[in-house]
């Protein structure tokens, strides 16, 4: 799946949630992603991830801090 078809796919999930009073749905997604990317960053980090790191830091710590 391309990127466009993705973005286009998340854009239509978005519009229905909001064209259906779904925000408490939406808002639960998008929730739950940041509670998984969170998760994932102080796996990776070995504890070390903090909330105000960049995507870009969590990176550069995994590829050339973590032993």
């Amino acid at each position: 799946m391309t990127k466009d078809k993705k973005l286009a796919d998340i854009k239509t999930l978005v519009i229905e949630c909001v064209n259906n009073n779904k925000i408490d749905f939406l808002s639960n997604l998008i929730y739950t992603l940041q509670k998984n990317y969170t998760e994932l960053a102080e796996l990776s980090t070995e504890g070390n991830y903090n909330e105000g790191w960049s995507h870009d830091k969590v990176l550069d710590y995994v590829t050339y801090e973590s032993r």
